[in-house]
């Protein structure tokens, strides 16, 4: 009785790791330009994680804000105070359709409505067509033996780096994304 007792516990903790994600891990690359060195390449991808459709938007909406907490990161880092996001175009455009001024206002206006991550790609005739928020996540699947599929969500924005609020639509500065509440969740050390 105790060691089948044991045996389900066992069998519970393990299924319980290989469908929670707990061993999910961030890996995020800042690349500056050839060109010019206040302009960056913030890459987020997050290793795998398990299964179900919300975990792929889960997955999506962690590297997004991660993205802008590597950027204001290294923002501050460079000895600058603001970042402007500089590509894709689609995201800038997005952000000016939407009147984003703060960060909370960037997540929203890829989170939710017209334009965001969930949305473009239903409503888009061709589904490999990418729009607005879209244009910025790289999605693909990797077949887990025994498992299923891991899903995969990795996001890529440009950033280019100043010390003058521009105040337009794009525009960040780093210490208020550092200090927003959007972010208190995230593992500084990943970023």
């Amino acid at each position: 009785m105790v060691m089948s007792t044991v045996k389900l516990l066992v069998s519970a903790l393990v299924a319980g790791i290989l469908f929670s994600g707990c061993g999910t891990s961030y890996s995020t690359l800042v690349t500056p330009s050839k060109s010019e060195a206040s302009v960056l390449k913030i890459t987020v991808d997050q290793d795998a994680i398990p299964m179900t459709t919300y975990d792929i938007g889960r997955v999506t909406r962690l590297n997004y804000k991660y993205a802008f907490a590597s950027a204001a990161t290294a923002t501050k880092r460079a000895g600058y105070k603001y970042f402007s996001i500089s590509a894709p175009s689609s995201l800038i455009e997005q952000y000016k359709e939407r009147k984003v001024v703060t960060l909370e206002d960037a997540y929203s206006a890829c989170d939710t409505g017209e334009g965001s991550f969930f949305v473009a790609p239903i409503l888009a005739r061709d589904f490999s067509e990418k729009t607005k928020c879209e244009e910025a996540t790289f999605k693909w699947s990797d077949p887990v033996i025994g498992s299923g599929t891991m899903k995969h969500s990795k996001i890529i924005i440009e950033v280019q780096m100043h010390n003058e609020d521009r105040a337009d639509n794009i525009t960040f500065n780093a210490d208020d994304v550092l200090n927003s509440k959007l972010l208190s969740e995230l593992n500084p050390k990943k970023f």
